[in-house]
């Protein structure tokens, strides 16, 4: 563990009864659980990821493996939650029909079916093809057409489809 990571473990540990720190041994990001391994001590089973579960609404840090997380108890019950972590992999959040998931490759937005980025792709598409009607007759199409796909490149480099 990095310096950072232990200061964290140390002081989010001092915050309450029910905080256990370790290291996470391994992510089932299926069943949305993780094991969590505790120097001196057993392993503690299926840590929730969700901070939110509410139906099939959900919000969800997934640390990546072998950070250092703190795990809180939920009701001084054998069953916890993540409460911080050192790294993490991704975060996703649904509420209802909107899906949001963040990850090293970009961020992806869904809501009632229509993904964020091809909705952007297919603007960008429409827009190079706009003719304009003059007294002439139409007009070609945009001569920055290039320019248009440098855009869409960009939107690729930040977002993601889900």
């Amino acid at each position: 563990m990095t310096e950072v990571e232990e200061l964290l473990v140390k002081l989010l540990s001092r915050r309450g009864e029910g905080l256990i720190s370790g290291i996470v041994r391994s992510v089932d990001e299926k069943k949305r659980t993780l094991v969590l391994e505790r120097e001196g001590h057993d392993d503690v089973l299926n840590v929730r990821l969700d901070a939110v579960c509410i139906g099939d609404n959900y919000a969800t840090i997934v640390p990546l493996e072998g950070s250092a997380v703190v795990i809180g108890s939920i009701d001084n019950t054998d069953e916890y939650v993540v409460v911080a972590t050192s790294q993490t992999k991704q975060i996703r959040i649904k509420i209802k029909e909107l899906k949001i998931d963040i990850d090293k490759e970009g961020v992806g937005i869904n809501n009632k079916g229509k993904d964020l980025m091809t909705v952007l792709e297919k603007l960008i598409d429409e827009i190079k093809t706009i003719t304009v009607t003059t007294a002439h007759g139409p007009s070609g199409i945009p001569i920055n057409g290039a320019k248009f796909d440098g855009i869409k490149s960009d939107f690729k480099t930040i977002l993601k489809t889900i």
